[in-house]
């Protein structure tokens, strides 16, 4: 409990900085995934249209 920043900061003790590390990589990936699928299904698209 406590102030939205205090919360962030207990969170941000009580995760290992590795673990926080991978997590943030991974979360890095699937955007980054997700914004290149996107990308080819607009491509895709845009042909088709033409």
């Amino acid at each position: 409990m406590g102030r939205l920043t205090e919360q962030y900061e207990q969170v941000g003790n009580a995760v290992p900085p590795l673990l926080a590390r991978a997590i943030g990589k991974e979360i890095r990936y699937q955007i980054l995934n997700e914004m290149t699928t996107q990308a080819n299904r607009y491509g895709a698209l845009e042909k088709y249209l033409k």
